[in-house]
């Protein structure tokens, strides 16, 4: 199965409505023509992950012009329109929204003043209310308009999404998509780390026996205040993990999992160090019974000017592709002649 993780694509409107002015589209262009040549190797796309910040100002001509271009994209290499998968980021959310309505300022600072004991308790009694829950979500409302085509929305009884797909020799892939931004918009937390919240609400992974959990969200785990459990569960209960939201491109890789941070499809041009990436992720299964393994295989890209062209962040060992083994056994089953008892 080949994966593509892109993040922060930032489509801003009025630029992206003008093709022919568009500053951001002839990196689109390359990133598009890079991606191609790396498929020329016989594999297609089989899904893309894109880790939030769709929009810049979550206007709805922004959408529209992102999701036109991910079906185009989609269409290059062969991925099935079905295989798109969106998370929200904090350009997402409408911060006039969030601005104006009251009923969303109070639902955040009530989880922000909660105990951290209890701030798990206070977020599921706001989800648990109609109006309130409404509210959290309010500022998502262009987002989830674009991501319902994509069957990714979500919403106060179901703030994250997943799906499962079929990797090969009787593993599974159940990909689950968090949704990072419920204090997204006021406060100024999204200036710097620690201040979001995401909650075991969103972090039931489940260890399934032949399940392969992979989980993309747009903030890493030290965006939030509760870092330390997020944290925990996210690498004790997945595999595979893909942010954005820092631009840079990383890839962590660990006996139990593997972790992917995706640079901006189309960064502010004003950062410092900017540089668009991506990641071209393998998964394969290598051997069965307890030597079954999921081998890792990562193209990590990112931006060159001059030539203007996408090239390999290379491992430690100076290597242009990624390469992670994990163990995924298979469940031993005792013969019935060995399993009485002697």
């Amino acid at each position: 199965m080949r994966i593509l993780h892109l993040s922060d694509i930032h489509f801003r409107e009025p630029d992206c409505l003008e093709p022919a002015t568009d500053t951001d589209r002839p990196y689109r262009t390359v990133l598009e023509q890079d991606i191609v040549d790396l498929c020329r190797d016989g594999k297609h796309v089989d899904a893309i992950l894109v880790g939030g910040d769709i929009a810049y100002k979550a206007h709805p001509d922004e959408y529209k012009a992102a999701q036109e271009w991910l079906e185009a994209l989609a269409a290059k290499c062969h991925c099935p329109r079905e295989s798109i998968y969106v998370v929200p980021g904090n350009h997402d959310v409408d911060q006039k929204v969030c601005q104006k309505a009251l009923a969303v300022s109070n639902a955040q600072e009530a989880i922000v003043r909660a105990p951290d004991a209890n701030r798990s308790r206070v977020l599921r009694e706001q989800l648990r209310d109609v109006e309130v829950g409404r509210s959290l979500f309010l500022p998502l409302e262009a987002y989830n308009n674009f991501a319902a085509s994509f069957n990714c929305n979500v919403y106060p009884s179901r703030p994250y999404w997943f799906d499962t797909l079929e990797l090969s020799a009787g593993l599974k892939l159940r990909l689950f998509g968090l949704t990072s931004t419920l204090l997204s918009g006021l406060g100024k937390r999204d200036d710097e780390p620690g201040h979001l919240y995401l909650s075991p609400l969103q972090t039931v992974f489940e260890k399934d026996r032949d399940i392969v959990n992979l989980v993309i969200c747009h903030h890493p785990p030290h965006w939030f205040v509760d870092v330390t459990q997020v944290d925990d569960d996210v690498n004790s209960r997945t595999k595979l993990q893909f942010f954005g939201h820092e631009h840079t491109q990383r890839c962590t890789r660990d006996p139990a999992y593997t972790r992917f941070k995706a640079g901006a499809v189309n960064p502010d041009k004003r950062e410092l160090g900017w540089r668009p990436g991506y990641n071209l992720v393998d998964l394969d299964v290598i051997d069965t019974g307890a030597a079954r393994t999921l081998r890792v295989t990562a193209h990590v890209r990112q931006w060159q000017n001059a030539p203007e062209m996408f090239i390999p962040v290379k491992d430690p060992l100076g290597n242009n592709v990624w390469v992670n083994n994990m163990a995924a056994p298979e469940e031993l089953h005792l013969s019935a002649s060995a399993s009485v008892a002697r």
